[in-house]
């Protein structure tokens, strides 16, 4: 289906698959969260379009009647929240509410209980409704390789048609960002990076990110290691944010709206 094809744009995020569980307060004074932003993401058919569609009308007749009322405050607008449990979205969800929590005890594990579910309708196994952050899934390299150092993989070769390298896929995302700006992307300790990080867990932000932003770089004078943080390059996937083991890498919002070029994707 490929073969022959030109690649013409490029773009990287993290999926908001908590479910149910995860799904932040849909309303404030004046405002209303919705779609993925709320984490309306059915995880286990990896749809949630249908969902953002359904609730912008669902928004559309909150704010409706929110304005008729003149009255935009929380106690309106959580009305919103109501209907999209009422609705196909709030159903669906439900009945997935578990998915995530299921493979907390492994793959293996997940993939019986989640068999289950879907025969069930969701209702069988029970879960807590207890989710645990995505960092710690991440294994340390003793834990992973059992002690076997030489087990490391190789990098993946790219042939530059249907498989790219992270230098083409920022190219191709369109990302832009001023350069003299400071650096949206706060590392909070950078002797725990090049340190306690490098010897337990290989400095997993060098492979989990898409943009090639996180490098760590030898001094050839002294040997001296150190991190190298490309923000410009950042595509805003923020998987840095989320799947860092020590919470060490903080996003935030940069300036002047810069980042990748979606327009078109």
């Amino acid at each position: 289906l490929l073969e022959g094809a030109t690649l013409q744009a490029y773009g990287a995020k993290t999926i908001p698959e908590g479910g149910w569980f995860a799904m932040p307060r849909t309303a404030a004074n004046g405002a209303l969260v919705l779609g993925d932003a709320a984490g309306m993401v059915n995880v286990p058919k990896l749809k949630g379009i249908h969902y953002a569609i359904k609730a912008g009308i669902l928004a559309g007749e909150t704010v409706f009647q929110a304005l008729l009322g003149e009255d935009t405050t929380v106690a309106t607008l959580g009305r919103f929240h109501e209907r999209v449990k009422e609705s196909f979205i709030g159903r669906d969800l439900y009945a997935t509410r578990y998915f995530k929590e299921y493979f907390h005890g492994g793959f293996i594990p997940g993939l019986v209980k989640s068999g289950i579910s879907f025969f069930t309708g969701g209702s069988l196994p029970p879960g807590t409704g207890r989710l645990q952050p995505d960092y710690r899934g991440m294994e340390s390299i003793a834990d992973y390789y059992r002690g076997r150092p030489d087990a490391h993989p190789e990098k993946p070769a790219f042939d530059k048609k249907l498989t790219f390298d992270k230098l083409d896929d920022i190219y191709f995302s369109g990302t832009s960002h001023e350069e003299d700006q400071p650096s949206h992307l706060i590392v909070k300790d950078l002797d725990l990076c090049v340190n306690r990080c490098t010897e337990e867990y290989g400095n997993p932000c060098q492979h989990f990110c898409p943009a090639s932003v996180y490098n760590i770089v030898t001094d050839e004078a002294d040997g001296r290691r150190s991190l190298l943080v490309n923000a410009p390059n950042c595509v805003h996937c923020k998987t840095c944010d989320i799947k860092d083991p020590y919470r060490n890498i903080r996003w935030t919002v940069p300036e002047g709206g810069g980042g990748p070029n979606y327009r078109d994707l």
